[in-house]
């Protein structure tokens, strides 16, 4: 039975990612930190290994020689901690991990990075080829995690996946990540909402991206590959709305906004954050992201 070594089992994704493949008959070994009741993945057949992802020494031998090792443990954006954090953990847990894998002779690494590292785009359709751009520190951290990964398969040759999921909702979602947030809009009694917005969003169910995440693991042609895993059909955020609200709130009033009054308002929204040094809740961003700015290629 081939062996997955997993960090992050435990997450929301990561618990899906468990689930999916010992589905597929694999035998999962997941790295997490020492305390955390697993019990439900445990009851499914999973082996828990209780380490910090930073203390290499605590869980390198439990990687088996030949194994295919999946890392998805990330410090993610909802946690809003300093840049230095996020490298220490996103690069740093990066590196300390591949320096194991090396030793261990692993069979294949795949990375979980993120769409984040392209930043909003300006030119159409996100692809593998797009320049990276990140506006986030998540998104720098993981480019860098990236960069690591690359260098690290032209040294080893150990063939390497890197893959970057968008946003994505599902059963077990944190209430306040990304994928959370249009539920939490439909779920109130009122609903402000742009008009005309003709960009896609992207927004993916999570067994969808589990589903991506085998395929390019069990297809990886030997070499270090790059993916977006998204949605092939299209949709506005405008008609995601529609389709949850007829099941999550069939009663939500929503309240058109034209979007030239959207742009405008964040405009304004864009200077007093500029001005604060702090995010505020719409943004000129945040409208180019709902119209588009984060749409991508699934091709």
């Amino acid at each position: 039975m081939q062996e997955v070594f997993l960090t992050g089992g435990a997450g929301f994704l990561g618990s899906h990612l468990v689930e999916g493949l010992i589905d597929k008959g694999y035998h999962v070994k997941i790295l997490v930190r020492p305390g955390k009741d697993i019990t439900f993945l445990e009851d499914i057949g999973a082996e828990g290994v209780f380490a910090d992802l930073l203390n290499v020494g605590d869980y390198e031998d439990k990687i088996s020689g030949g194994s295919i090792v999946i890392h998805n443990a990330a410090l993610t954006p909802g946690y809003k901690a300093e840049r230095s954090k996020y490298f220490k953990v996103n690069v740093g847990g990066t590196e300390g991990l591949l320096r194991a894998c090396k030793k261990r002779k692993v069979s294949n690494f795949v990375l979980i990075s993120t769409g984040g590292v392209i930043g909003p785009s300006k030119d159409g359709m996100i692809t593998e080829e797009t320049v990276p751009n990140p506006d986030s520190f998540y998104g720098e951290s993981k480019l860098e995690a990236e960069k690591i990964v690359k260098e690290f398969y032209e040294e080893s040759k150990i063939p390497c996946v890197i893959l970057r999921p968008f946003v994505f909702f599902g059963e077990r979602m944190p209430q306040k990540s990304g994928g959370a947030t249009v539920f939490r809009m439909v779920r109130k009694d009122k609903l402000f909402l742009i008009q005309n917005l003709k960009g896609s969003y992207e927004y993916s169910y999570v067994k969808n991206v589990v589903n991506g995440i085998i395929l390019a693991m069990e297809k990886s042609s030997g070499n270090c590959e790059i993916y977006n895993l998204t949605n092939v059909k299209k949709r506005s955020f405008g008609e995601l709305v529609d389709i949850i609200k007829k099941v999550v709130n069939p009663n939500l009033k929503i309240v058109p906004v034209p979007l030239l009054l959207a742009k405008s308002v964040g405009v304004v929204g864009d200077l007093i954050a500029k001005v604060r040094k702090k995010k505020v809740l719409f943004s000129g961003r945040n409208v180019r992201i709902l119209n588009g700015m984060f749409a991508a290629d699934a091709s």
